[in-house]
């Protein structure tokens, strides 16, 4: 059988656990809002300069600078620049409370961020060269 504990650290346990379950909250609205304006910039971007129309199954290639992967390094600026903003946005809303920003719940975080990123791109890849086989 468990030991028990007082209740006051019965108290402090249940407190300290409860701040280690909810760390992460340092990713302020602020870091959305900004992750939002940077991925309509860069549809707007790629539509605007690079003509890059979704909705067709035909791309003019010579509007695009001739190349389609200026879309792909497009893409992955965003990625960048959108997920070091918020980083830096959370590191520093961190270090106004006073607590460390990288903890095992942003770790945590931070793999389930990975997963569905490489799956997508895993994906995508596949798809971009069609001598690959998927089926």
């Amino acid at each position: 059988m468990a030991k028990q504990l007082p209740p006051d650290q019965q108290i402090k346990a249940i407190h300290e656990m409860m701040e280690r379950s909810t760390r992460f909250l340092h990713i302020s609205g602020m870091a959305g809002i900004i992750a939002g304006i940077i991925a309509i910039a860069a549809s707007w971007i790629a539509v605007n300069s690079f003509a890059f129309q979704p909705d067709s199954y035909t791309y003019n290639y010579s509007a695009m600078g001739g190349n389609l992967w200026n879309i792909v390094y497009l893409g992955i600026s965003t990625l960048v620049v959108s997920f070091g903003l918020g980083l830096i946005l959370a590191r520093r809303n961190a270090h106004k409370k006073g607590s460390p920003g990288w903890n095992p719940t942003a770790r945590r975080m931070l793999a389930y961020f990975a997963t569905p990123l490489l799956t997508g791109g895993s994906v995508i890849f596949l798809f971009w060269f069609p001598k690959i086989s998927v089926y």
